[in-house]
């Protein structure tokens, strides 16, 4: 496989230390790696291990620059012949993202770190078919912010290379040494002040303790002039400020107590150095007892409460007053918690593995065709399920096999879904969609009724009545149908079923329906479970990062109770209402879920402003049936969210008269 890798620059840090090592790893397996940046001091390190480098200004958001940028790279990239592009940077992603598109070669980024969203800098992010976050808050993040769709986004953490990076088989030296190892720019240098500011008081407790500050910046000089203020008043140094190391490894091993955030503490937990997470995100403290809920950060001490004097002097000298064998159990400990999750062989298997996720094409296209419709698109979460049940149904019959599918926004729903899309409402795509296609398929939903209005019910018929006289198959997967309201759409919807060669419904409603409107071929009814019962819930690792991130969890990480509320619509039900006021009175959390943001986002921001708890944004169906698995009950309007919780095996109250929710138990026992 070959691989373009693109950053903004290439200068010491933790994003570019990642791409340098993922590169590294990979071209030692065989694969055929670039690496695309401005250039910088670890483009030397790239050349000693043998992976290519071409310098392109990447850094530079100026317009007349991004336009040579943009023109170099896509002659670079015409006459690469890529199989995949992996970006690890904005602006490198933002020029990448539509030559990748035109070109056809798939592409995708990793986010290292939040973004500014506002304003022209929005505008500029570019995320690729797929997404790696490096956290679980950072996919949250993404999901909330850019409004980016979980399913997409893979959560890799970062990779250490523990055969560089390991205790030193010595004992340490006779100085109690603190070290602190970053970037000492502006933004990520206030626990440096901070360490600056307790050195005194850490020297009085252990007369024979130093503190070093290791890294360069923009705030190295002004750290510099109140280290040496400090030093002034003590006949040896308290604080000594290295500048940037070459071998920062060889500076772990000799300290006994580390302090820092990031990749830096996850090498100095593979030396085996006693570590306390701090930095300019938050504080978390002594990491030995907070491992999995800092690994939900990237160890970046995001959502945690600011560092202090009294927190940072308070673990510094808990560490310090330990045992060196005290000391050294612990730093096993961490050592072996890095070598089992976050190790650069896991890094590289997992990204190897989501390259060929991504890059996974058929080698020749087969012969058929099948185009999809359905109400995709509109971020309705358990539409969205069904159309990713829809794709994986169709590939399963013929993997070589074109899926195209008639979405809300056509082509820019490419990257949401992974399958060509056509706009939903172009006469003139939908038409060259189902040219050459052997079936139109309606996979889930209640898509035949006029419930809705009856234009919607003319417009599914007139797609199928395009599909059956062009000779086309035409079938129905999970529907649901709604009753006629009127004598014409009774009408239309005999004359739509009575062409299709598979009528596969949900219940036992619809099923009666079908029967009844067609005298013959009965034997094409067939009585099928709703295709989002295919949904798989997302890992305890998702879940949990959940939980904590909407407060769902007691000291000890033990769950509260919890109820999951899925309202519908611009107006709350009036027996919604009762119930969740029946629920204010016990100690019962509530969870509001928006399924179809922009018809619920105001109403469960209302209910929730009434009633208390909190609202959840950015859900997948995966993260959905996860939250429902741990939930006391979920009370809802929205037939998916009580479908997840059926298969959660959780209690569940309806609200409303929508018809679907009145068939939905019939559909359940088809499980």
């Amino acid at each position: 496989m070959k691989l373009l890798l693109l950053i903004d620059r290439m200068d010491r840090g933790g994003a570019e230390t990642h791409l340098c090592d993922l590169a590294t790893a990979l071209a030692a397996k065989g694969y055929r790696v670039t690496v695309m940046s401005s250039g910088g001091a670890l483009v030397e390190r790239l050349a000693e291990r043998g992976v290519s480098h071409r310098a392109l200004p990447m850094r530079r958001s100026r317009p007349f620059s991004l336009l040579i940028s943009y023109l170099r790279l896509r002659r670079w990239i015409k006459r690469g012949h890529w199989d995949l592009i992996h970006a690890h940077a904005r602006l490198p992603a933002f020029l990448a993202a539509p030559i990748a598109k035109r070109c056809g070669v798939p592409f995708v980024t990793t986010v290292h770190a939040r973004f500014r969203a506002k304003g022209i800098l929005g505008r500029l992010s570019r995320w690729g078919e797929r997404s790696i976050a490096v956290g679980e808050d950072l996919k949250q993040y993404l999901c909330e912010v850019y409004g980016m769709d979980s399913e997409r986004i893979r959560v890799i953490p970062n990779g250490i290379d523990t055969d560089r990076f390991c205790p030193k088989p010595t004992a340490v030296g006779e100085r109690r040494r603190v070290l602190f190892l970053s970037r000492l720019d502006e933004d990520c240098s206030r626990v440096a002040s901070l360490l600056i500011a307790i050195a005194p008081a850490v020297r009085k407790r252990f007369p024979d303790a130093e503190i070093l500050l290791a890294g360069g910046g923009n705030a190295y000089e002004s750290l510099k002039e109140k280290a040496e203020k400090l030093n002034r008043e003590d006949p040896y140094p308290m604080v000594t400020l290295t500048g940037w190391v070459e071998c920062p490894e060889d500076l772990l091993r000799s300290a006994d107590v580390f302090v820092g955030v990031s990749r830096a503490a996850l090498e100095a937990m593979a030396c085996g150095i006693p570590t306390v997470l701090a930095g300019d995100e938050g504080f978390w403290g002594i990491a030995h007892g907070v491992l999995p809920l800092a690994e939900q950060s990237n160890f970046c001490c995001r959502g945690c409460g600011a560092a202090t004097e009294e927190g940072l002097l308070e673990a510094v000298r808990t560490l310090l007053a330990m045992s060196p064998q005290d000391r050294r159990a612990m730093g096993d400990d961490l050592r072996a918690y890095v070598k089992k999750r976050h190790s650069l062989a896991h890094m590289v298997k997992e990204t190897e593995r989501f390259y060929r996720e991504t890059s996974d094409k058929p080698l020749a296209k087969g012969n058929g065709k099948t185009v999809l419709c359905g109400y995709y698109g509109f971020g309705n979460m358990g539409d969205n399920a069904l159309l990713r049940a829809s794709i994986r149904r169709a590939k399963q019959k013929d993997p070589s096999d074109e899926v195209v599918a008639l979405t809300r926004r056509g082509k820019r729903d490419e990257v949401r879904f992974g399958i060509p899309c056509v706009r939903r409402t172009s006469f003139f795509a939908i038409r060259k969609a189902l040219r050459g296609a052997d079936r139109l398929v309606f996979g889930g939903g209640t898509l035949l009724q006029e419930v809705t209005s009856l234009r919607s019910l003319c417009y599914y018929v007139f797609l199928l009545r395009c599909a059956q006289k062009k000779g086309i198959s035409t079938e129905l997967w999970g529907n649901g149908l709604g009753e006629p309201r009127t004598a014409l759409g009774r009408r239309l919807l005999k004359r739509a079923l009575s062409g299709c060669d598979r009528i596969g419904v949900r219940d036992k409603r619809a099923e009666e329906l079908a029967r009844g409107l067609l005298k013959s071929g009965e034997d094409r009814i067939v009585l099928e479970k709703d295709l989002a019962m295919e949904q798989a819930a997302a890992d305890e690792a998702r879940i949990s990062f959940l939980l904590r991130y909407y407060r769902l969890l007691r000291q000890g990480d033990r769950p509260i109770s919890y109820v999951i509320v899925a309202p519908k619509g611009k107006r709350a039900d009036s027996d919604l209402c009762r119930r969740l006021e029946a629920l204010r009175g016990n100690a019962v959390s509530l969870l509001f879920v928006p399924m179809y943001p922009r018809e619920d986002g105001a109403l469960c921001h209302a209910l929730c402003h009434t009633f208390g708890g909190v609202v959840a944004h950015g859900l997948g169906a995966s993260d959905l049936l996860g939250l429902a698995a741990r939930a006391e009950a979920v009370l809802g309007q929205r037939l998916h969210a009580l479908m997840f919780a059926a298969m959660a095996d959780v209690p569940y109250e309806r609200f409303g008269n929508d018809p679907k929710l009145q068939a939905f138990p019939e559909a359940y026992r088809l499980k």
